[in-house]
This record gives C-alpha cells, sequence and structure tokens, in this order.
C-alpha cells in the first residue's frame, strides 16, 4: 500500500486471508471402554462437534473454541494400565471455528 502523502516512502505488503484453519493436538491417559469411540472417530474420517476449553476464569480470558473437527492422528503410546491407555491425538478444524467466553 504506497503513502500518497509520500510516493517515495517504500510501500507496505497488504495481505489478505485467503483460509483459515485449526489444529488441536494433545495427549493423555484414555480409558479402554472409550477407545472404540475415539478408534471409529478417528477410522471414519467424519467431522465430529468438538470444545477446545481454556479452563480459566472469564477475568483471565477462559472459555472455549467450538468447532466441527476431523481426527487425524490417533497414536497409542503405552499399554493398558489400570484400564487405561496413553495416546496422542491431533484433531483439525471442519470449517469455522467460534470463540465462546467463559460465563464466570
Amino acid at each position: 500500500i504506497q503513502d500518497c502523502a509520500d510516493p517515495d516512502a517504500p510501500t507496505w505488503v497488504a495481505r489478505v486471508a485467503r483460509s483459515l484453519s485449526a489444529e488441536v493436538s494433545g495427549s493423555g491417559r484414555l480409558a479402554m471402554e472409550s477407545f472404540d469411540e475415539w478408534r471409529n472417530w478417528f477410522l471414519s474420517g467424519d467431522p465430529k462437534n468438538i470444545r477446545v476449553k481454556v479452563d480459566v476464569p472469564l477475568a483471565s480470558n477462559g472459555g472455549h473454541f467450538a468447532m466441527a473437527a476431523i481426527c487425524t492422528a490417533l497414536t497409542i503410546s503405552g499399554n493398558e494400565d489400570d484400564g487405561k491407555i496413553g495416546v496422542d491425538v491431533t484433531m483439525v478444524s471442519d470449517g469455522a471455528v467460534t470463540w465462546v467466553a467463559a460465563t464466570a
């Protein structure tokens, strides 16, 4: 974008966002009774509505992201122990992502 008041000044590059995407990844322990649901979601390639919670009060900017997401990676990182396994998951947005502020 050229500065009309100073045509000899360097110009700034103007950018236009053509697309946006969100990715969420994490790791933890998964109860074996929930494994079928996660496995089926991963293998289906279908989107599922999720929330990604920023678990702090509203005064600290808490809330959650809401989106449809596809589970693109499901990695088993440990053996069953106490009825749980270690997992790593990655989910990517499928459409718009919205922010919902915490209520208190």
